[in-house]
């Protein structure tokens, strides 16, 4: 069977005119498939790097909540705990949903990092206002505005300056939010019970900042008073405020130490140097100065450090105790420093010294340590202050004064010292107070004295004379 003949199909002419019309147009189609498509890739790729710089905001919004959450549990010693409507996911669970397309996937994923972080920032703010409230309390127990006159003793710090009462007159100033005890939250009364525990050790480092500015002060003031003496243009009105100026360092120095001591180590001799109210003859007098003379013996020998020497530790007990009393008594309404008798006390200061550099050579580890405690009550000061800055500085400002053209008059106010140690109605207040702080039996002044009003009034005016004017005057200044 013979084969067909091959079946040549041609092109309809209108096919190409069509194929000459429609080819642009595919083309452009082409070109704008390829141009969305790039364009979602490049917002697709915006978006990534978008959620990137989210989280990473994120995570240092978490960081921070996490390190302000340790500092307010430090603060407080409290635990930390959101409320359920501030508690939020883990930012890092947050993931682009797979089943969506890429730019969609994306921008849901941005979305919800944006509504994280608002979240965040809530708790964040909510974890700093405890933060800010708990650290005014730890501010306030550190010393952070404190002065010595706020307290009971005028010259250094003390419990007096850190009453229930103090601290709501603070917050009632700086933060009237928690000014009371009912609108304190858990965190800050962490922080007031902690900052209470850690009171007596914040005190005593006030008081050696307090310590080492005074003598370096009194070195300042004598180092500026021997330039002024090489200059010739210096008046005797410069040389004579600069004269002032020093001894009133100089009485600054000793005052609230001479305090420090009569009320530690000095404080069974004085009492009992009065003997009594006794005089010779009377019934009672000789024991009364034996037990009188042990005490002032038991001083010596804390500074000899050699009990055998039972004279000479009577007669530096004392010359310490005498110096110490008559200082006291003639500083009491003065602040100027040539209007005290103070030489006995600066006299017994420089033995002391001298002890003390004899028997370090002398003594070994644990011995000298006992000693250096027993010093360190006699002088009312840490021992390593008294020989390395307390008394060198001393030392400098007396013999500064020795060069003074000047005659110091000495006060002669050697009012005798009462049988309990008390030479004015001030000083025994002052310490009743602080003992009904320290035993926690009232909560500040206000609450001293309308506990014991009757007592104090009575206290006043049998003993010390003190007229109901004048004592209503003291309570009102005090």
């Amino acid at each position: 069977m013979p084969l067909p003949k091959q079946i040549v199909l041609q092109e309809h002419p209108i096919t190409a005119i069509i194929d000459s019309i429609l080819d642009p147009i595919v083309r452009i189609a082409e070109r704008k498939i390829q141009s969305d498509k790039s364009d979602r890739i490049q917002l697709a790729g915006l978006l990534e790097r978008e959620t990137v710089r989210k989280q990473s905001e994120l995570d240092e919004i978490d960081d921070r909540i996490e390190s302000e959450i340790k500092e307010l549990q430090t603060i407080s010693g409290v635990l930390f705990s959101l409320p359920e409507d501030q508690q939020t996911e883990e930012a890092a669970l947050l993931h682009r949903d797979l089943s969506m397309p890429i730019v969609e996937g994306f921008q849901q994923l941005s979305n919800n990092l944006e509504s994280e972080k608002r979240k965040l920032n809530k708790q964040l703010d909510l974890i700093l206002k405890e933060v800010g409230d708990a650290k005014l309390v730890q501010d306030w127990f550190s010393g952070i505005g404190h002065r010595p006159e706020g307290g009971i003793d005028k010259f250094r710090h003390d419990i007096g300056e850190f009453t229930h009462e103090e601290l709501d007159l603070y917050l009632e100033e700086y933060a009237p939010h928690i000014k009371t005890e009912e609108s304190r939250n858990a965190f800050v009364k962490g922080a007031i019970s902690k900052g209470r525990k850690i009171l007596p050790h914040v005190i005593m480092n006030l008081n050696e900042v307090l310590d080492k500015a005074k003598t370096s002060e009194l070195n300042t003031k004598i180092s500026e008073y021997n330039y002024k003496r090489t200059l010739s243009g210096a008046t005797r009105e410069d040389m004579k405020a600069l004269q002032e100026s020093r001894d009133e360092d100089i009485y600054n120095l000793i005052k609230p130490f001479s305090i420090t001591a009569g009320n530690t180590g000095l404080n069974r001799a004085i009492m009992t140097s009065g003997l009594g109210g006794l005089a010779k003859g009377d019934k009672g007098y000789d024991d009364a100065l034996k037990v009188s003379n042990i005490n002032l013996e038991m001083v010596g020998a804390s500074i000899t450090y050699n009990v055998k020497a039972r004279k000479s530790n009577l007669e530096l007990g004392a010359e310490i105790v005498s110096g110490n009393m008559r200082f006291q008594s003639s500083s009491e309404q003065e602040t100027q420093l040539s209007r005290t008798d103070y030489t006995g006390l600066t006299r017994s200061y420089e033995k002391i010294y001298h002890h003390a550099l004899h028997n370090e050579k002398r003594l070994g580890d644990e011995q000298l340590k006992d000693y250096k405690r027993r010093l360190s009550e006699i002088v009312g000061m840490r021992y390593d202050y008294f020989m390395n800055d307390f008394y060198p500085s001393l030392e400098r400002g007396l013999e500064n004064q020795d060069k003074d053209a000047l005659s110091l008059t000495t006060g002669t106010l050697n009012t005798a010292v009462s049988g309990t140690g008390y030479s004015t109605f001030d000083e025994e207040f002052r310490d009743l107070y602080r003992n009904a702080l320290v035993a926690k039996e009232v909560s500040g002044k206000d609450d001293f004295i309308k506990t014991n009003m009757g007592e104090l009034w009575k206290l006043a005016k049998d003993k010390y004379g003190v007229t109901q004017e004048d004592f209503a005057r003291y309570l009102e200044g005090f």
